[in-house]
C-alpha cells in the first residue's frame, strides 16, 4: 500500500519530538516502518532539491552536441575545396559523374573556403580579401543549388579560420565601441552584430537548400560517417582505420589531402582518405614551403544506392569515369 506523504510526515514530526519509542507505541508502528517513513521523506526532498537544480540548468539551456547531421539517400561527396584554389577540371568530372548517376545531394565535408586572408600563419599569398573569399563561396554555392536539391556543408579546420578571425574583432568590439570594425563585416555580411561569429558565418550561406553544421563529422545512410578530423596522418589511410575502430563505421575522411583506399583490420569496414578538390598549383603556401609531406592527390566519392564509390584524380589510375568518357569520346567520333 502506497504510504501517503504527509501521513509519513506526522509520524516522523512526532518521533522527532517525543522520540522514536513513543512514535511507534503511539502509532502502533514497527520499527521498520517508521524507518521507511524517514527514507520516504529524505527521498522527497532531495527530489525537491533535483527540482531545483534542474531548474537552474534549464534556464541556461546547455546543449547536448549530439544532433550532427544525419543525411539519407544518393549523394555527391566534396571536400576540401578551398575556395577560390578549385581545381575546375576536377570539378567538371565531378559534376559529370553527378549526371550519370543522377546524384541529386551533395555534401561537402569541411574546407568550403581557404580562408587565406584570415590566416594566422603569414606566407604571403594574400590574393584575395575576406570578403573576397566569401562571396566567391556563396556565388559557387548559388551555382551548386541550380544542380542539387540539398546541399550540406560540414566544418573544417580552415573553416574554423574566420569563426576565429571575426570571434577576435567581436572582443575588440565589444571592449572597444570606437572600434567598429566588427560592426562594419556585420553589416557587409548583412547580418545582425549581436549573433555569435559562427551563426554569423552560418546565416551568410544558408538557405532553402544549404544546410551549414558546427559539426565536423556527419553519418551518410546510417553505414558512413564523413568526417574533417583534426588529426591526420602522412600515410592515409592510417587515421580513417582508427575512426573504424571507434565508430564501427565506413569512414570517409579528409584533411590531409592525400587519397588512399583502405580497410580496417577486420575488413569490415572501408577507410578512405579523400584528398579534395584543390588545384595545387593555385595555392601559395603549397608551393613557397618545402615538407616531408608526401604531395596532394585530388579525389571525390559519391554514395549511390547506399554503396561507396570515388575517384582519384591520377594519370595512371584507370577508373569507371575513364571508361564512360573513352566511351562517350568514341561515340561522338562516330557520329
Amino acid at each position: 500500500m502506497a504510504i501517503r506523504l504527509d501521513t509519513a510526515q506526522e509520524r516522523i514530526d512526532y518521533a522527532d519530538k517525543h522520540g522514536e519509542q513513543a512514535a511507534l507505541e503511539h502509532f502502533a508502528l514497527r520499527p521498520e516502518t517508521l524507518l521507511r517513513y524517514r527514507m520516504l521523506l529524505e527521498n522527497h526532498e532531495r527530489g525537491r532539491e533535483m527540482q531545483e537544480y534542474q531548474a537552474i540548468f534549464d534556464k541556461c539551456a546547455p546543449k547536448r552536441w549530439t544532433d550532427y547531421p544525419r543525411l539519407y539517400g544518393d549523394h555527391l561527396v566534396l571536400n576540401d575545396i578551398h575556395l577560390p584554389f578549385i581545381d575546375m577540371a576536377l570539378l567538371d568530372k565531378a559534376l559529370q559523374v553527378a549526371d550519370i548517376l543522377g546524384l541529386k545531394q551533395l555534401v561537402i565535408l569541411g574546407d568550403l573556403i581557404d580562408f587565406e586572408s584570415v590566416s594566422k600563419f603569414d606566407f604571403g599569398g594574400d590574393q584575395y580579401t575576406l570578403m573576397d573569399e566569401l562571396y566567391i563561396a556563396r556565388d559557387y554555392l548559388k551555382e551548386m543549388e541550380k544542380r542539387f536539391d540539398r546541399i550540406t556543408f560540414i566544418r573544417g579546420n580552415h573553416d574554423e579560420r574566420v569563426i576565429k578571425f571575426l570571434k577576435r574583432i567581436k572582443k575588440m568590439f565589444e571592449a572597444n565601441t570606437k572600434d567598429d570594425e566588427f560592426a562594419a563585416y556585420s553589416a557587409i555580411l548583412g547580418v545582425n552584430v549581436s549573433d555569435t561569429p559562427w551563426h554569423q558565418y552560418k546565416k551568410f550561406f544558408e538557405s532553402d537548400k544549404v544546410v551549414v553544421s558546427n559539426y565536423a563529422k556527419c553519418e551518410i545512410e546510417g553505414k558512413y560517417i564523413g568526417l574533417h578530423p583534426s588529426s591526420y596522418s602522412k600515410n592515409p589511410p592510417t587515421v580513417e582505420k582508427q575512426f573504424a575502430y571507434k565508430y564501427h563505421r565506413h569512414i570517409i575522411g579528409t584533411h590531409a589531402h592525400m587519397s588512399a583506399l583502405g580497410f580496417d583490420m577486420s575488413a569490415d569496414y572501408i577507410t578512405i582518405q579523400l584528398g579534395g578538390m584543390v588545384d595545387k598549383d593555385l595555392v601559395f603556401y603549397k608551393n613557397m614551403r618545402e615538407t616531408t609531406h608526401p604531395d596532394w592527390l585530388p579525389a571525390f566519392g559519391w554514395i549511390k544506392d547506399k554503396k561507396l564509390g570515388y575517384y582519384m584524380d591520377h594519370p595512371d589510375l584507370m577508373q569507371l569515369f575513364d571508361y564512360v568518357a573513352i566511351g562517350r569520346e568514341q561515340s561522338t567520333k562516330g557520329e
